[in-house]
């Protein structure tokens, strides 16, 4: 049986310190095919190869990481923080809130309050309400000269999608999507203290924002989406378990705000990122024009090649054995979704982007019991925004940049993504 500490060390092959030293690690690790599994200097099992991850994800000790742990780690991620300082009092009571860092018997229960309102056959009765947005944001947009697609078109149709829907004011919609984006140093693998202020201060505001919003939404009454997940959350008795199980949400408007924060964040790099990814393939941009009916296909490739999340941690509820190799209980694991992306063995001609791939096999939210409930909006966010910039009378172009990832980031997001929009009359 291998140990962990027999593993090779992920250092040795690249950095995982944001998407540029990211692709340069995978490209090594992928030219070694005797690699599988790695480790981190800290301890972390690593898996990066798509088959792994998968398989990883599908085995019941696989789990979340409870947010005792996840914030320990975060605390630990800040070099220069005092000694006595408290700052993170927010984004804990963020993260406790959320799905994602609950497990049995909490995390079934809670999970499915999302997935049940946000399946395939719901999401499709919303996508009326989004190219509506969408049309709006392009009268906006067109003719304005370069604009930051990710910012005033991406983060803005979600703020007005997911505003819209829990009863936030215009003014609040605006409003969070500057509260977003200054949360992003929360998502960093190293944070600087000035940092960690910024996004602790920023999602203070937002759980100020957008749970406000949403009890003012269930007092009110008459919102079918509130009701129904506020009904299901108060009708669940299930103890708290802090160390491992995870901590039942405060109350909905806790709960849609902790976890929305990927609805508006991680929903607007979905579609930010798979227009990027489209611009930088005039060939698919093209056909896509040509042809409607490869939209999904074009979402799910610009999906694959530029995914939101780089990487999120499971944590070992019970000792696992994988391919030989044995895995503690409490270890952390760390998933590198987007390598497996662009894993040859599950993706020929992985760095091409290719509208004749199959549309199944990827990572890009994850897998296993614990996949992205809001995957299906996250999609249809992608689909809606093609749909509408290839449509004939719609032109849009990159600039001459520049175009910068974020470092230090797990997620993978550009610090600025200059477009031109324009529309053309006959």
């Amino acid at each position: 049986m291998t140990e962990i500490a027999d593993l090779p060390d992920i250092s040795a092959f690249g950095f995982l310190d944001g998407r540029d030293r990211f692709g340069e690690a995978y490209q090594v690790l992928f030219a070694r095919p005797e690699l599988r599994l790695l480790r981190t200097q800290a301890g972390s099992v690593v898996a990066f190869r798509n088959d792994d991850v998968r398989r990883i994800a599908a085995h019941p000790e696989a789990g979340n990481t409870p947010p005792g742990v996840l914030m320990a780690r975060s605390r630990a991620s800040v070099h220069d923080a005092p000694a006595t300082d408290a700052v993170g009092a927010a984004i804990a009571r963020l993260v406790t809130n959320q799905v994602f860092t609950t497990n049995p018997p909490l995390h079934g229960p809670t999970r499915n309050i999302f997935a049940r309102h946000f399946m395939p056959q719901v999401v499709a009765r919303l996508v009326p309400r989004a190219r509506a947005i969408v049309g709006d944001l392009l009268d906006e947009s067109a003719g304005r000269g370069a604009i930051d697609f990710e910012f005033d078109f991406a983060e803005r149709l979600t703020a007005r999608f997911w505003g819209a829907l829990l009863g936030m004011t215009e003014a609040e919609q605006a409003e969070v999507v500057e509260v977003v984006r200054a949360i992003s140093p929360m998502f960093y693998f190293k944070k600087e203290h000035d940092e960690l202020v910024t996004a602790d201060q920023a999602a203070a505001r937002y759980l100020d924002l957008v749970a406000g919003a949403v009890l003012r939404t269930r007092r009110a009454g008459g919102n079918a989406l509130v009701d129904a997940m506020a009904d299901e959350l108060e009708a669940l008795d299930i103890a708290d378990d802090p160390d491992e199980g995870g901590v039942m949400p405060e109350n909905i408007g806790m709960m849609l705000a902790a976890n929305l924060i990927d609805g508006f964040h991680t929903g607007a790099l979905a579609a930010a990122n798979t227009i990027y990814a489209l611009l930088r393939n005039p060939e698919a941009l093209a056909r896509v024009r040509e042809d409607s009916t490869l939209v999904p296909a074009a979402a799910f490739e610009g999906l694959r090649l530029e995914p939101p999340v780089i990487v999120t941690q499971r944590y070992a509820l019970g000792e696992i054995e994988h391919d030989g190799v044995r895995i503690p209980a409490g270890t952390p694991i760390v998933m590198l979704w987007a390598a497996a992306n662009r894993d040859p063995e599950a993706f020929p001609d992985p760095e091409a982007f290719r509208l004749d791939r199959p549309q199944r096999g990827d990572a890009t939210f994850g897998g296993g019991g614990h996949i992205c409930p809001g995957r299906n909006v996250a999609r249809m966010f992608a689909q809606v925004v093609v749909e509408a910039l290839v449509r004939p009378d719609i032109t849009l172009a990159l600039t001459d940049g520049p175009y910068t990832w974020l470092d230090r980031s797990t997620m993978r997001q550009l610090q600025a993504m200059p477009v031109v929009i324009d529309r053309t009359t006959a």
